[in-house]
């Protein structure tokens, strides 16, 4: 078996192989007649291709999951599948370094699990204290609801009295009200009773002195009378002719 170089990348798109690759099958030449029956044989013959990077590689195994691309660095893609690729050191000092890699990263990964586990404690009592809370604040806003509930109640009572005793003192207004109109009408009457007694007050004073101005000249006409009986008289007849006129002056 040799191989044969080729200097392009070949591919016939329409026959649903890669074009940036190089058929396997076509670098390589079988001898001892086996000809092209060894494809047959070996899939990874011929379905392999030799890609000019990694990258183009592993982007050809994703649009090519049945063929296998091999990378210049020697990792073999098929589908998302890795194989192969350049060996690594061997030897005491490169397992003690890699020795010392894991360690590392065991320590890293056991303190990151240990910080987990004391946050998840924390955030485990922040938990429990938050579920205490809100256990009293639904305590809370229950007694809240039912007291609201007996404070409505009660404020319904008490606008209902509150009504009631503003219907009660609209009318106790409306009865003062008519008591003041007749206690103004009273007073009204009162004075005018008032003005009429003092009006007959002072003509019954004016009766009075006329009455006794009267009875001092009747007391006076009797004396004389008296004496003129005793030296009878005649009044002169200026004197007769008033009495004929106005009897009253007697």
């Amino acid at each position: 078996m040799t191989t044969a170089s080729s200097s392009a990348w070949v591919g016939d798109n329409s026959s649903g192989q890669p074009s940036t690759a190089i058929p396997l099958r076509d670098c390589i030449r079988v001898l001892n007649g086996f000809g092209r029956s060894l494809e047959s044989i070996l899939p990874k013959l011929r379905d392999g291709y030799i890609a000019p990077d990694t990258a183009t590689a592993r982007s050809l195994a994703a649009q090519y999951p049945q063929a296998f691309f091999l990378a210049p660095s020697g990792e073999t893609f098929h589908n998302v599948t890795v194989t192969g690729g350049k060996p690594r050191e061997q030897g005491p000092l490169a397992l003690k370094r890699e020795l010392a890699e894991l360690q590392t990263q065991v320590d890293t990964v056991q303190a990151d699990l240990s910080a987990n586990e004391l946050a998840t404690e924390a955030l485990t009592r922040d938990i429990a204290d938050l579920t205490a809370t809100l256990d009293a604040k639904t305590h809370e806003q229950r007694d809240a609801e039912r007291e609201s509930a007996n404070s409505g109640a009660a404020l319904q009572q008490m606008e209902a009295e509150t009504a009631r005793i503003e219907g009660r003192l609209q009318q106790w207004q409306l009865a003062a009200d008519r008591n003041q109109d007749q206690r103004q009408s009273h007073q009204d009457l009162i004075s005018r009773k008032r003005d009429e007694a003092a009006a007959f007050e002072s003509e019954r004073t004016i009766i009075e002195a006329q009455v006794a101005e009267l009875t001092e000249k009747i007391a006076a006409l009797r004396l004389s009378r008296s004496c003129g009986a005793r030296r009878p008289r005649r009044a002169p007849p200026q004197r007769r002719r008033q009495l004929r006129a106005d009897p009253s002056s007697l």
